[in-house]
């Protein structure tokens, strides 16, 4: 198992791997599969160009050099001192193998190499793996609470972790 950075020239497979991660678990995104699918090939060539920039990494983890999880860890533009974990997923037949905490665990490393003091992430209240994956690991609920989306009874709590004073 690895955990490396998606480059620039891998869009295709980061979106394919998102589009099986929006089909998986579409109540853990705020992004729905028809949105995704809707969106031109350049977009997803530009998001994964901009990835491994000062403000923004992509992540897969890997088993035998195939993707089978991913993530994204975004620095706040308005915020510096905090870093948001987002786009969190690991198929199905993956799971329960460290992938998830190898994720996380390469989020924080980033966060704190970037001089932040929180990485914050927010998860569907009713997936109650990730909310054990996250607080095992230090996270706390902020007591915040906002809709999935738009329109959807579902909802999400705010979780961070502290990296610094």
């Amino acid at each position: 198992m690895t955990v490396r950075n998606v480059r620039s020239d891998e869009w295709a497979l980061w979106r394919d791997l998102r589009y099986e991660a929006l089909a998986d678990s579409p109540d853990a995104f705020v992004e729905t599969l028809a949105i995704a699918k809707s969106r031109p090939d350049d977009s997803w060539s530009e998001y994964t160009g901009s990835a491994g920039t000062q403000l923004r990494q992509l992540l897969f983890a890997e088993e035998n050099n195939m993707p089978v999880g991913m993530m994204a860890v975004i620095q706040s533009a308005t915020e510096r001192s905090q870093v948001n974990l987002i786009s969190m997923w690991v198929k199905p037949a993956a799971r329960g193998r460290g992938h998830a905490r190898a994720l996380v665990e390469s989020a924080i490393a980033w966060a704190a190499g970037r001089g932040a003091k929180k990485l914050v992430l927010r998860v569907t209240e009713t997936c109650g793996a990730a909310i054990r994956l996250y607080t095992g690991m230090g996270f706390s609920d902020t007591g915040e609470r906002a809709p999935l989306r738009v329109g959807a009874d579902l909802r999400t709590q705010r979780m961070e972790i502290r990296l610094r004073d």
